[in-house]
């Protein structure tokens, strides 16, 4: 992957044999999908000549790629986007990659971990942190536990007792 680009799915599989290929989205909208009009692979920009969104799956066909034998070689591969192309945000809103690294500490400066993953739940997002033991702690990332988000210093928590 390239600096301008932002992972936006993975390829789970063919889907046919006309060269669908199904896609599990990496983004907090999936219907973003429906107005791409490509997608880079393997360092190629492939237009997109159909979409559909179904069980939170997406299925895209590419153009030049009409044939199940054409599509194989990509399962289990990331797609993404320019980042100029990626949607905008509110404030106070980020995109996983962003926070994915970042280092987590209390409110008296106490390092806790390193943000390994972001759990996406019906509810809220909850942030899987490793601390320096490797265990893994789980925060919901919602004001009670967010002190604040900080891109280049990190993030600072609240936990509750027994949390780390």
């Amino acid at each position: 992957m390239k600096t301008d680009q932002l992972i936006i799915g993975k390829i789970l599989n063919t889907h046919g044999i006309k060269g669908t290929i199904k896609v599990q989205p990496i983004t907090s909208d999936i219907n973003r999908f429906k107005s791409l009009n490509y997608i880079i692979l393997d360092d190629l920009k492939i237009e997109i000549s159909n979409r559909r969104i179904s069980n939170n799956l997406v299925y895209l066909d590419l153009k030049g790629y009409d044939d199940i034998n054409k599509v194989l070689p990509f399962k289990g591969k990331y797609i993404y986007i320019l980042e100029d192309d990626r949607i905008n945000l509110k404030e106070g809103e980020y995109f996983q990659y962003q926070v994915i690294g970042l280092k987590c500490y209390d409110t008296k400066n106490n390092f806790l971990g390193t943000v390994i993953s972001i759990l996406e739940n019906p509810v809220h997002d909850i942030l899987e942190i490793e601390d320096e033991t490797k265990a893994v702690h789980y925060v919901p990332f919602i004001d009670n536990f967010i002190v604040s988000v900080d891109l280049e210093n990190g993030i600072i928590l609240n936990p509750i007792e027994g949390m780390f």
